[in-house]
């Protein structure tokens, strides 16, 4: 949560026993007591056995006949980044307690890709990235719900799918909005890098009513992030403040992307860090399922609505009293249109703290002159002249 990158990043993006919570718990990874996942029984391809191995990329490669094509880093860059977000999902299935997945074959399963966006789930699916999941399990069919205010509405036509074994379409709503409106429950909801764990107010504070409605919903639900860092990020919001159950717990991935790798619309500044934190640029890093919540339904919108905001609004005044500001200040002077708002949305909330805003009133010009800067770049926003006007006015108190 205190890496600086995280927070621009992804600013600039974006079961067990349910009758008996208390059984839920951990061994090797999984729920307590729960067999091995009955999907590897289904994995009868070359293609499927190297996946579910999980012995990372080069086995991958060779089993898809793809070890002479993939040769050259670069080539090998473009088949980790073609092929990372499927992978992880179909490792990710592989990894499931075999009492979840006991009736897969048995018709076409729906998949809600959540947070999905046109430069990056869209073109991967277009690109045909997807059919791996065909040849991993050969004879399934799979609907994929594209779901993100970034989506474009309509079907997604992949570029290569056996009939039709693999259909999908665009919703442009956000999560919690496609709960509402769609009659027919998921088999799987995926999470691809959402950013929940980099506890950034305003990208994490958008997710929160979606997680409430998902959680609502009792599927499996996939998430994937970036770092160790964002993992306990996510395992703070979700586990903790919303009482998810897990059903398999965080997993290191063997099909994350590599430093020098660039997924779908991934700008080469979002791809790329200065940090020290040696995972923080590798997408679906970590992965973990969670399947509904101890909480009830109101219970769950009064986390949403009431506590995990006021838990963020108090992480943002913290991170600030500990230098989070510096980070700011560069993305307005920075950062784009999107980061550099982020910024000033963290900003207004940090100075609703009086002990903040004294701080803050110390570098009281070099906010401004940030400030200033974001707006002769991108324009005027709501919330910058208020922002000075009260570290001003507390510099002047002072």
């Amino acid at each position: 949560p205190n890496n600086p990158m995280a927070f621009q990043r992804f600013i600039e993006q974006r079961k067990p026993d349910h009758d008996n919570p208390g059984s839920v718990g951990y061994a090797g990874g999984h729920t307590e007591g729960a067999t091995s996942s009955n999907w590897r029984s289904a994995v009868s391809s070359v293609v499927g056995v190297a996946l579910a191995d999980g012995g990372g990329w080069k086995p991958l490669a060779e089993a898809l006949g793809l070890e002479g094509e993939v040769a050259e880093q670069s080539s090998r860059s473009n088949f980790r980044e073609s092929t990372s977000f499927p992978a992880s999902f179909a490792w990710a299935l592989l990894q499931l307690p075999a009492t979840v997945t006991a009736t897969w074959t048995a018709r076409r399963l729906l998949v809600w890709i959540v947070g999905a966006r046109s430069g990056m789930e869209d073109y991967l699916v277009r690109e045909g990235a997807w059919s791996l999941l065909e040849q991993v399990f050969p004879g399934s069919c799979w609907e994929l719900v594209l779901v993100g205010p970034e989506m474009q509405e309509g079907p997604v036509e992949p570029a290569s799918s056996q009939e039709q074994a693999l259909l999908a379409r665009g919703v442009r709503l956000k999560g919690h909005e496609w709960v509402e409106q769609s009659s027919n429950p998921p088999d799987f909801v995926v999470c691809f890098n959402s950013g929940l764990g980099t506890l950034s107010h305003s990208l994490t504070g958008a997710w929160l009513p979606t997680v409430a409605a998902l959680l609502r919903l009792d599927v499996p639900i996939l998430f994937t992030c970036f770092s160790t860092q964002e993992k306990k990020g996510e395992e703070f919001i979700i586990r903790q403040l919303f009482k998810a159950h897990t059903l398999v717990d965080f997993l290191e991935n063997p099909y994350r992307t590599q430093p020098c790798d660039r997924p779908g619309c991934y700008s080469k500044a979002e791809y790329t860090s200065e940090t020290n934190d040696a995972d923080s640029r590798l997408c679906n890093s970590w992965l973990w399922w969670v399947r509904g919540s101890d909480l009830s339904q109101s219970q769950l919108e009064e986390v949403a609505l009431e506590a995990a905001p006021k838990a963020l609004r108090e992480i943002t005044q913290r991170f600030a009293l500990q230098g989070a500001h510096k980070t700011w200040l560069e993305a307005l002077s920075k950062g784009s249109r999107t980061v550099g708002g982020a910024a000033l949305e963290s900003l207004d909330v940090a100075c609703q703290s009086e002990a903040v805003t004294k701080v803050l009133a110390r570098v009281g010009k070099s906010v401004a002159q940030a400030v200033t800067l974001y707006v002769q770049r991108h324009g005027a926003h709501p919330l910058a002249r208020p922002i000075v006007e009260r570290l001003l006015l507390e510099k002047v108190r002072a």
